[in-house]
């Protein structure tokens, strides 16, 4: 019989268990240009995961520009796309909300002169 504590919390609870790649349709990464990214679950085991799941991208940026936050109540996303809107590396986690809180992490490198396109935004 398993111990109380292994009952409560499980050791897993919090692990990397899902697999994350960028959709090679989108390649190569620059800035200002759509990224996709591929969600795959199959690490949850027969179970399968919990909604919600929420997805979070850290640009490298401290001022908190181009950072993203989004639940998913109903369905859990395969894949999903966002913007940067900065060159450098980018932390995409998608994890479960509640319950074992199981989580895939993937770094991206955003290439692109961020000096060319912010004279671009201001052009338009």
């Amino acid at each position: 019989m398993k111990a109380q504590l292994d009952i409560i919390a499980p050791p897993e609870i919090g692990e990397d268990r899902f697999s994350l790649s960028v959709n090679p349709s989108c390649l190569p990464l620059l800035a200002l240009n759509p990224v996709i990214i591929d969600i795959d679950y199959s690490g949850a085991g027969a179970n399968g995961i919990t909604s919600p799941i929420e997805i979070i991208v850290q640009p490298p940026s401290n001022d908190g520009s181009g950072f993203i936050r989004k639940r998913f109540y109903r369905a859990a996303p395969t894949s999903f796309s966002f913007v940067p809107i900065t060159a450098g590396t980018h932390l995409v986690l998608v994890k479960e909300y509640c319950h074992n809180r199981w989580q895939g992490r993937l770094l991206i490198d955003v290439g692109g002169d961020e000096a060319d396109k912010t004279e671009q935004i201001g052009r338009e």
